[in-house]
């Protein structure tokens, strides 16, 4: 195709190859005598050579199809890959937010123990100790990371609905969130 393109610019009288046949259809006529002599008569050459270029049509077309279908292939793997490393890339996030999630409450208890340590409890602390104490868990380590109990600490444990005034609720509802991941205590 290129070549007929590249052909089609040059016109029989102003040509670089200074060649006044050049629209009419080359022939070999050193082939063409040895057809004769090998006796092949021109009808049954033509013939042979309509049958190569159709042979030779027909296996472009086969390649130009199964290039076409690698193509595809290719294209819907490399499509297919891209959607794991979506999904792998998505399930990581989600870890990492997860994990995000818990140290932040994590690090939201650390501070309302130091807070209860230092005396300076703020009525979101006192109510954590109670859902904590409320709902106790068997962790030693826990409680010795805590360290309330060699603070020397004497806390009192109220009932949660005392803790709780009109001012104080604006002030939970932001915390909330922090404590969303408590575990729930079903009474």
């Amino acid at each position: 195709m290129r070549q007929l393109a590249e052909l089609s610019v040059y016109n029989p009288v102003d040509n670089p190859f200074h060649d006044a046949n050049l629209n009419q259809q080359f022939k070999w006529h050193k082939k063409s005598e040895k057809d004769k002599k090998a006796g092949i008569s021109a009808a049954e050459a033509q013939a042979r050579d309509i049958a190569r270029r159709q042979e030779a049509k027909d296996e472009l077309e086969r390649l130009n199809r199964r290039r076409a279908e690698r193509e595809a292939e290719m294209a819907l793997r490399e499509e297919e890959e891209a959607k794991m490393a979506r999904l792998q890339e998505s399930a990581q996030m989600a870890e990492w937010i997860a994990k995000e999630g818990e140290f932040q409450l994590e690090q939201e208890r650390k501070r309302s123990i130091i807070r209860l340590k230092e005396r300076r409890a703020k009525a979101i602390d006192f109510l954590s100790l109670n859902l904590k104490y409320a709902n106790p868990q068997n962790d030693e380590e826990e409680e010795e990371e805590d360290g309330l109990d060699a603070a020397g600490l004497d806390i009192d444990l109220d009932e949660p609905y005392t803790i709780l005034d009109v001012g104080v609720l604006v002030f939970f509802l932001s915390l909330l969130e922090m404590y969303s991941d408590v575990p729930r205590i079903s009474i």
